[in-house]
């Protein structure tokens, strides 16, 4: 599980250190949302990575059936854009001052 909580300012600092497009794919705009707590932190989307055969068995207790992420999405068309919750956590851990 997650170590850390995550702060709007923290994901930009992360995609500006990426360089990562900041255009929306499917509108153009440079304006995106991150939704957040009462504190501050990024709230997390998690993901369930697979079905078991027969799509019977979801396993939704399974936590390491779940890929954490981090939301954005766009403030014109509400597009959706999610990044890898570990990686952007990883990157914060490795900085220096930061962690």
């Amino acid at each position: 599980m997650p170590g850390r909580s995550i702060t709007a300012e923290d994901v930009q600092r992360y995609l500006a250190a990426k360089k990562a497009d900041g255009r929306c794919c499917a509108c153009g705009t440079e304006s995106w949302t991150l939704p957040t707590t009462e504190n501050g932190a990024g709230q997390n989307i998690a993901l369930l990575s697979s079905l078991t055969s027969g799509g019977t068995d979801l396993s939704y207790r399974d936590l390491s059936r779940y890929i954490g992420t981090i939301p954005l999405y766009s403030a014109n068309c509400g597009l959706y854009r999610l990044f890898d919750r570990e990686a952007i956590e990883n990157w914060l851990n490795s900085q220096p001052n930061d962690g």
